[in-house]
């Protein structure tokens, strides 16, 4: 699929293209008017068509972006949609899911305890059997626990939790809600840490409160400073217990940030925005967001539909990456303006060079080949550019 500006591109050809042909008619028959011989009137025109071979403007846009698509892939970035880095230039504020794109996501029991008269250990079997077999961080480490149960019909409701039977019980696994110990349930929240809270409910009743931690991912300092850096702002928006996402937050310097947000609030956040935003998660909770995002960027590690609903797959899940592509997005669609302009300036001075009479055939074919030349190097001088954002001298 064309990008937006190669179709640009195309549609100024269909119009350059007659002009130039007019142009280079006009050139003859104005040269025979004036009395110059048959064959110099026949050498402009025949300049006129070579000098306006639209190569450089042809591949001004390809160009750039199969140096930029190269470099990103060397950076553990799939580029799925070219024109994807058209939008990214023009981003002005990211969005961070928390668990998996910021932390680790390698969530581990910190604590729990059993409600409503359960045990702990029951209320653990429990939950262990309902979440296995589901890819959440969450589940993953709930069903490390051992259980000698086995639970059926287990669905999964996103941003919400899973649910299944258990020992003849419909047992949930879910963010924390309201049940018929409320009370209960709410001391336990008073007193438990800035963590991931899940709630074990059955029958209405809240049977259990585990706890969960992860850590900071390597290179989340880097990117949430690399992106301020740039001017761009930063929010975290998180399904996960507010206070857990606080403490994140602050840990990273992140001044705008939500927890307990579920999808559909993270849709109509995103629907609301007036600037051009770039939405990084990487679990089924986050499809929808990153579909409605300006720019969805997904990490390797997650949901397979997360990664289809996103325009960037970061593979090596290094959240440092979001920040360098937005940067190369930045230096592609500069490079391509440059590109473009370097063309079409070629062909504003050297036709009326060429009608004129002043240059030869060969001579024009030999400034269109440096024309296409000069495209090729100066896209080319994004790898250059690459190399000095390593070390820190360009952004």
């Amino acid at each position: 699929r064309k990008t937006q500006l190669g179709s640009l591109v195309d549609r100024i050809s269909r119009v350059f293209v007659p002009i130039v042909i007019v142009i280079a008619i006009g050139t003859f028959l104005v040269w025979t008017m004036l009395g110059a011989s048959a064959d110099f009137a026949v050498s402009a025109a025949i300049a006129v068509l070579v000098i306006a071979c639209p190569c450089a403007l042809g591949i001004a846009v390809p160009m750039s972006l199969v140096v930029a698509t190269g470099l990103g892939t060397k950076k553990s970035l799939v580029i799925r949609n070219p024109d994807s880095l058209r939008l990214a230039a023009k981003v002005s504020r990211v969005i961070f899911d928390k668990t998996g794109t910021l932390t680790d996501g390698q969530l581990r029991v910190v604590n729990s305890r059993g409600l409503g008269g359960v045990g702990t250990a029951t209320m653990l079997a429990y939950a262990a059997a309902v979440e296995h077999g589901s890819n959440h961080p969450v589940s993953k480490a709930i069903s490390k626990l051992s259980s000698q149960f086995t639970a059926t019909e287990v669905s999964e409701q996103a941003g919400v939790g899973l649910t299944g039977q258990v020992d003849g019980k419909w047992v949930s696994v879910e963010r924390p809600g309201s049940y018929e110990n409320q009370q209960e349930l709410d001391e336990a929240l008073a007193n438990a840490g800035p963590n991931t809270l899940v709630v074990v409910a059955w029958e209405g009743w809240a049977h259990g409160l585990i706890e969960l931690s992860d850590d900071i991912r390597e290179g989340a300092q880097y990117a949430v400073n690399g992106l301020q850096s740039m001017g761009i702002e930063v929010e975290l928006l998180s399904g996960d217990h507010p206070a857990r996402v606080e403490v994140i937050a602050q840990q990273l310097g992140i001044t705008n940030f939500r927890g307990g947000v579920t999808p559909e609030q993270k849709l109509d956040l995103l629907h609301s925005a007036e600037q051009v935003s770039a939405m990084v998660g990487d679990g089924i909770n986050d499809v929808a967001a990153l579909a409605r995002a300006d720019i969805g960027i997904a990490m390797g590690s997650g949901a397979h539909a997360a990664q289809a609903a996103s325009a960037i797959t970061i593979l090596d899940d290094n959240p440092r990456n979001v920040a360098y592509a937005l940067s190369l997005a930045k230096r592609t669609h500069r490079n391509i303006w440059q590109n473009l302009g370097w063309a079409f300036g070629y062909n504003l001075v050297l036709i009326p060079v060429a009608a004129l009479g002043l240059l030869n055939p060969m001579l024009a074919g030999a400034a269109m080949a440096f024309s296409s030349v000069s495209v090729v190097v100066n896209s080319q001088r994004l790898k250059w550019q690459d190399i000095q954002v390593h070390k820190g001298v360009a952004k």
